[in-house]
This record gives C-alpha cells, structure tokens and sequence, in this order.
C-alpha cells in the first residue's frame, strides 16, 4: 500500500514538473529528419532542470506525435524503459541521418564535371592540400594564395597611409597660410611663385 502510495506521489510530481516544461519542448511527429535536434534539446531541459528519469519520460510522451507516439505505444516496454534506453531505441528508429563514413566514401567515389568547381574557399584549400603528395608540390600550389591576415594588413596599411597623406596635406596648407611674399606682402606662396606683375619698379 505504502509502495503503491510512493509511486502515485511520484507520478503525480513528474506531471507537475513537465507540466511546466511542455512548452520549452517541441512536438516530435517523426514526420523529417529532426530526430537529432529534438534529442538534443531534451538533453538540455534534462540537465538544466535535472529532471529525473520519471519526469523525462513524462515529457517525452507528452510531446510525442503522430508516427512518433504511435511507436512508442507499440510495446508497452517503453514505458519502463529508462530514459538513456528510450532514447537509444529512438535513434535507432528515427534518426536516418547517414554515417559520416559513408558520406565521406560517396564523396570520394563522386565523379566531377570539367566545368564544377568548389565555390567554398576553405573547402578548395582543404582538396589542394589532400592532394598533393610533397611539400614541395604543396608550396607551388598555395603561391598565389593570398592569406586573410595579409589581406587585412594591407588594408589597414592603405587606411593608415591615406591618414598620413590627409596630415600632410593639412599641414603643407596651413605651412602656405603662415608664408609671406617678400615682394607683394601677400600670404600664401613665396616671392619665386609670385604672380604679381611687376609694375613701376617696385619689386
């Protein structure tokens, strides 16, 4: 009686846990291939808010839809399980995502055309390097490669140059404010760049 009692209180706490949570989980409906990422914000509830294992498996049921709740109504086992076990059994079924080797072997096996080309410039350094066999291969390919550090440099260097040339310009003008003409007596330029007629004799 005392046991039976514990697992109602139990239950009844679980419910009042997920209750809270049922919002922060999305529906899972088995419908594409999003196994992975609804794995993976479970974990995160789980462990934010340590939910112990009846109050995960709670949660899960109560967002599992469509194809996904009929499976888990399938056998009565996965109502036992734990939840390390459930979600196992759930990979197993639902996530269809191919295996990293098998992407990799169906890449290598992959035939390009002549005129295909990698558009990613990480990805294109990557295959130049795979396929060289030397170092001395290696450094012939990457000559003309020019690095985003050096790219970022001269940049910078034709900022800071384009200040310098500003600063200078400033200061040559404000140099030909300060000259005096010792033939006219005018500001602004020296008596060898004087424009000024000469009239009279006077200069």
């Amino acid at each position: 009686m005392t046991r039976s009692f514990s697992s109602t209180s139990n239950a009844t706490s679980a419910a009042g846990n997920v209750r809270h949570l049922k919002d922060l989980l999305p529906e899972f409906r088995a419908a594409d291939n999003t196994f992975w990422k609804w794995k993976q914000q479970l974990e995160l509830l789980r462990n934010s808010y340590r939910l112990d294992d009846n109050s995960a498996r709670v949660l899960i049921s109560s967002r599992l839809k469509g194809r996904a709740l009929a499976w888990f109504h399938s056998k009565a086992e996965h109502l036992t399980l734990s939840v390390e076990n459930l979600l196992e059994e759930m990979t197993r079924m639902f996530d269809s995502r191919p295996a990293k080797l098998s992407l990799r072997k169906e890449f290598e096996a992959r035939v390009w055309k002549a005129d295909e080309h990698i558009v990613d410039m990480r990805l294109q350094n990557q295959a130049r390097v795979m396929n060289f066999q030397s170092k001395t291969d290696l450094l012939k390919a990457f000559e003309k490669v020019n690095p985003v550090i050096k790219r970022f440099n001269d940049l910078k260097l034709r900022r800071d140059g384009l200040k310098s040339s500003d600063a200078k310009t400033e200061t040559s003008s404000a140099k030909g404010k300060s000259t005096k003409c010792y033939k006219c007596q005018e500001r602004g330029h020296i008596a060898t760049h004087c424009k000024r007629v000469v009239m009279l004799g006077i200069y």
